[in-house]
């Protein structure tokens, strides 16, 4: 299994892209970062982020929200976790979002998910 590890788009360009598998987690992206996959059902979806963005929910209440979309895809999640590390092979598999404070992404919520599962 390949290693991962979480990122935000800027510092993305640090990285040698011979060493890494960027995985895109988010509704958008920058134009010109270059990403090996996009993982579109694990993004977290315009509504609830802009509930949050705008303050309308707490933290708390996006992660309750988040997890629940998380748990309503469990095959679709498997099977394209499944696909990116075959795609990923030795390379270390980086989940990308715009986010600099990893404790208030949703990506950190993804890898949480994915170890509950034993599946990181």
């Amino acid at each position: 299994m390949a290693v991962l590890t979480k990122d935000y788009f800027s510092a993305s360009y640090l990285k040698p892209r011979i060493d890494y598998f960027f995985v895109r987690t988010s509704n958008s992206k920058p134009n010109g970062v270059p990403v090996d996959y996009e993982w579109e059902v694990v993004y977290p979806g315009w509504r609830l982020l802009n509930l949050y963005r705008d303050k309308k929910i707490k933290w708390s209440k996006y992660t309750e929200q988040y997890r629940t979309h998380l748990k309503e895809h469990p095959a679709e999640i498997l099977a394209t976790w499944n696909e990116i590390q075959s795609l990923a092979g030795n390379k270390c598999i980086v989940l990308l979002c715009w986010c600099k404070d990893e404790k208030f992404c949703h990506r950190t919520l993804l890898l949480e998910h994915l170890q509950e599962r034993g599946l990181a």
